[in-house]
């Protein structure tokens, strides 16, 4: 059975509760917060919390799903066209979000490996993002800007791995570099295989 589609007032005790949770985590970082604490900062229940976030990784899967699809939103609403041009928008639109959330994508990263409590909606946002780049991918192939032998979906995925790889390496090395330039470096030496 689907759930009950949440009224305006649970709707926005829940969105109460998301905000003040990511305001604590950006504050003092997940580990050190507290359910408890996320309940106080709200001003609500804890049980009222758990009702809506049974355990702090759904607010880490509520939260990267909100970023994934900010950063994807802000990309496919540029003016920009063009395949490489909409991924240096993209690059950095990812960037400026990164920095603003360092330490909540410090912990995301970790959980999203391997069998991580994250796996399943890393997996989930990773289909959406192959979605946007294979359109992108198609509309370079057909304006002549990368190869027309190139298969679409072996060509995203291999930028798909590309942005994971590139975010793991900023978070697993302090996150001091500008994520925007390494996605843009890394993606230029895969760029001069692509074009025709």
């Amino acid at each position: 059975m689907a759930p009950r589609p949440l009224g305006r007032r649970p709707r926005k005790t829940r969105e109460e509760i998301y905000q003040a949770a990511i305001e604590l985590f950006m504050e003092r970082g997940a580990h050190s917060v507290t359910m408890q604490d996320i309940a106080d900062h709200a001003e609500t229940a804890r049980s009222t919390v758990f009702n809506h976030y049974p355990s702090k990784n759904h607010l880490y899967e509520a939260f990267f799903k909100r970023f994934a699809n900010a950063v994807l939103q802000a990309a496919k609403a540029t003016n920009i066209s063009g395949f490489r041009a909409t991924m240096y928008v993209y690059f950095e639109t990812m960037a400026i979000e990164a920095e603003r959330y360092k330490a909540i994508l410090r912990d995301i990263v970790g959980l999203t490996l391997g069998g991580g409590s994250l796996r399943e909606t890393d997996l989930e946002i990773d289909t959406q993002m192959i979605d946007f780049i294979s359109g992108l991918v198609q509309s370079g192939i057909e304006s002549g800007e990368i190869g027309a032998d190139l298969d679409v979906m072996e060509t995203s995925g291999l930028l798909l791995g590309h942005i994971t790889i590139t975010n793991h390496d900023w978070v697993n090395q302090g996150q001091t570099t500008d994520l925007g330039d390494d996605h843009k470096a890394r993606f230029e030496l895969l760029f001069r295989g692509l074009k025709p």
